[in-house]
């Protein structure tokens, strides 16, 4: 399929740039044409994007300038058209052209606008009677040619600003703009398009009293369209374009006459605040501030009004974590407009027709999650299919958290969480349903903790009842605890489609009751889900079918991508298990990047006094060379009370003994750790996502990619010493991420439930 996309504005590459690079992954050719302006060149240069410019050279911004322009491109676009051989399938953008020449070629035009009519007349009365399909956010109001639009339960900025595509990096922000400090953000628009003849917004006078209020509060920085005045070059941002939505998110409030960085901030969780004279034309800005209250558009009229408005929103407490979980209700009401994008233009005109036949063929369809098509547009003809998801221990629910929040994308899926209860203590359990926005489970089976056999009857017991009354269609078990194993019994006995995720991890030692759980739970399961390639070979090695092996990713990453920026904005301060019971802070006890985490709970290591004991001797030489801190996990804690350790343990004075701390800490810990001593399994994977040297205590590893593409190293603890040395010197192991290890798992693993589970 030919593509071609049309860009005239630096908003047009951002809404149009993931779209085409996935349209070109899936093999289409795209062309990208552009009209030169401002930085539009330089974001498609830094992104290395191939593309023709139709407009060569300026023009005038005056009334017969736009004409004499608008004459020039049609001409241009015309001649690119002809000569292109095979002419074009389908073409794309936001452009008054377009239209014209797919009208007189007879070439498909998908108009994307987002502006309502009565905000842009003009464009609209000079693209929308031609183009032969118009493509706008459900918030914008097309006028009189609502009969040929098709409305989506999005905005543009969430095509290149959603967490899926887009994740903040405050090394970025850090390394070329250096705040100390709290900064914000102050954007001049040009205002000189046809639409914004006679429009006005921040004048000198007002953007001298901004500055002055914001001052005493952190740096202003000003990024400019139009040319800036001397008194304010100082002030001019010193920062490549194409990181600016880095610096956005990171900013503490954004002020400007703009509207598209004033809806980015809004999407991006900023506190935001516009003032001219589009203010209530927009519907996709009034939505974000009436519906979302992440954005407030104050009038040209009203310039005290806005001054009172900074005032106001630097009183506020927390201001940055409240317009976070703003942002955050956005986004679960809103679509994944990439993947309806890229699925809507190349399933075009069906795609067209599939939306309103659902909407009844309404004026005005609307895609929402409401709509019954997959993320990647493909149709499920699912009726409310109902799949149980298990969730035992603490690192369960880290992975199904993604997978419950993909879910509710889909009508068709109808998610049911059973905590089995396998884990009782608060800050092991109920803490992380608060701290991974999952709500709390509608079942708990409270089986509680005892012996593995004991455990495992109960679970059996209480979860047949459980699918009795809710007659599931599909059981998703993760992970290799004694509620995975449990429930996949009770599941297949009963005939149920038994799903596992993680499945075919090894360690090939049966001594780990972990390792009897997975090839249990492997071997009566229907569909399996890995997170790398070793994994998928196993499962096929044991015999199961290779069409019902899935490597689609890892759910650990999934969770830790979306987390980590929310962790920078909480308290790191812990209260020790010392006699004192004195506090220690991230930042003024230790410091980033100079001490070590540790974490261990595996019998192997804890549960005997001499293996304890040992392990404790070597923290203590550790920590003498740099800091230790250790969330105690209650086995642990259990183990250190009986065996009399604990008073040796907390005399230690840089061995800091801490509760188990929430979700959110621990991978700010990590994240800024030197190293991770540990005999966990999943810290070895986020461990190698963040690039941290891990030394596991282990003589094998159910997660091999771990140590053979990762950051992980199987030591024994005689050898704990020599490698702390090579860490120190700054020769650890960072290694590489593995396939598929990049957030976006879920997606990928609904994407396949849809799929699979819709003939059961």
């Amino acid at each position: 399929m030919k593509i071609l996309v049309y860009m005239g504005h630096p908003a047009h590459f951002h809404l149009l740039k993931n779209p085409v690079r996935e349209l070109e992954k899936k093999g289409h050719r795209v062309i990208v044409l552009i009209q030169k302006k401002d930085i539009l060149e330089d974001l498609l240069r830094g992104s290395g994007f191939t593309y023709r410019n139709i407009l060569a050279g300026g023009r005038k911004d005056t009334k017969l300038g736009l004409a004499i322009g608008m004459i020039k491109r049609d001409t241009r676009l015309l001649r690119l058209c002809l000569k292109e051989k095979p002419k074009p399938d389908i073409m794309i953008g936001t452009s008054i052209e377009l239209p014209h020449i797919g009208k007189l070629l007879r070439i498909p035009t998908i108009n994307l606008n987002e502006d309502d009519c009565q905000a842009v007349p003009l464009y609209c009365k000079l693209s929308y009677p031609l183009s032969s399909v118009i493509l706008v956010p459900k918030s914008c109001d097309t006028g009189k040619w609502e009969k040929k639009t098709i409305h989506y339960d999005g905005y543009h900025e969430l095509a290149y600003l959603h967490p899926h595509v887009f994740q903040p990096q405050k090394e970025v922000v850090e390394k070329q703009l250096s705040p100390e400090g709290a900064y914000f953000i102050l954007r001049f628009a040009k205002l000189t398009a046809h639409h914004d003849a006679g429009k006005t917004g921040i004048t000198t006078e007002i953007a001298r009293e901004i500055i002055k209020r914001l001052t005493p509060h952190g740096r202003v920085f000003i990024t400019s369209q139009r040319v800036l005045e001397p008194e304010f070059e100082p002030y001019r941002i010193p920062l490549n374009p194409v990181d600016m939505h880095h610096a956005l998110y990171y900013a503490g409030m954004y002020l400007g006459d703009s509207q598209t960085m004033t809806a980015e901030a809004a999407v991006l969780g900023t506190p935001a605040l516009r003032f001219n004279d589009f203010v209530g034309k927009l519907g996709y800005l009034e939505e974000l501030e009436h519906k979302y209250g992440l954005t407030y558009g104050i009038k040209t009229s009203q310039p005290e009004r806005l001054f009172e408005k900074i005032d106001e929103l630097l009183k506020i407490k927390d201001r940055k974590q409240v317009w976070q979980q703003r942002r955050q209700k956005m986004l679960e009401d809103k679509i994944d407009v990439t993947a309806f994008l890229v699925w809507f233009i190349e399933n075009y005109p069906k795609s067209a027709e599939e939306i309103k036949s659902f909407c009844g063929g309404s004026r005005g369809a609307v895609f929402s999650k409401r709509a019954p098509l997959a993320a990647g547009g493909k149709k499920t003809n699912m009726n409310n299919k109902k799949i149980i998801l298990v969730a035992g221990a603490r690192p369960n629910f880290m992975k199904i958290a993604p997978l419950l929040h993909e879910m509710k994308n889909h009508p068709g899926i109808e998610p049911v969480l059973v905590h089995t209860g396998q884990h009782y203590d608060e800050n092991m359990s109920e803490r992380f349903f608060r701290e991974l926005e999952i709500l709390e489970p509608g079942i708990n089976l409270g089986v509680g903790s005892d012996s593995h056999a004991v455990q495992t009857a109960r679970i059996m017991e209480e979860f047949e009842k459980v699918c009795l009354e809710e007659k599931p269609d599909a059981v998703l078990v993760v992970g290799d605890v004694n509620s995975t194993a449990a429930c996949t019994l009770v599941a297949s006995k009963l005939r149920i489609i038994t799903i596992h995720y993680e499945a075919g991890l090894r360690s090939r030692d049966k001594s780990m009751p972990e390792e009897i759980n997975r090839l249990v739970t492997d071997a009566i399961s229907d569909l399996f889900f890995t997170t790398s390639k070793d994994a998928s070979e196993n499962l096929i090695k044991e015999g199961h079918p290779k069409e019902n092996i899935f490597m689609k990713g890892n759910l650990m990453i999934d969770t830790l991508v979306r987390n980590l920026e929310k962790a920078e904005s909480i308290d790191m301060i812990f209260e020790t298990k010392a006699a004192s019971h004195e506090k220690i802070r991230l930042g003024e006890d230790f410091i980033p990047g100079q001490y070590g985490v540790l974490t261990f709970h595996r019998p192997t290591n804890v549960d005997q006094k001499e293996d304890l004991e040992k392990l404790g001797d070597i923290w203590t030489e550790v920590s003498e060379k740099i800091p230790l801190v250790f969330p105690v996990h209650p086995r642990t804690w259990k183990n250190i009370l009986a065996f009399g350790l604990d008073k040796r343990m907390r005399s230690y004075p840089r061995l800091f003994l801490i509760e188990p701390v929430g979700y959110l800490h621990f991978i700010r810990l990590m994240r800024y750790a030197k190293f991770v001593l540990t005999d966990s399994g999943g810290i070895q994977e986020e461990t190698t996502y963040l690039h941290i040297p891990c030394l596991t205590i282990r003589p094998s590893t159910e997660r091999p990619v771990t140590v053979w593409e990762g950051s992980n190293k199987l030591i024994k603890v005689d050898d704990i010493m020599a490698e702390l040395d090579l860490i120190l010197q700054g020769k650890g192991k960072t290694g590489k991420v593995p396939r598929f290890w990049d957030g976006r798992s879920a997606g990928r693993i609904v994407e396949v439930l849809l799929e699979e589970l819709v003939d059961i």
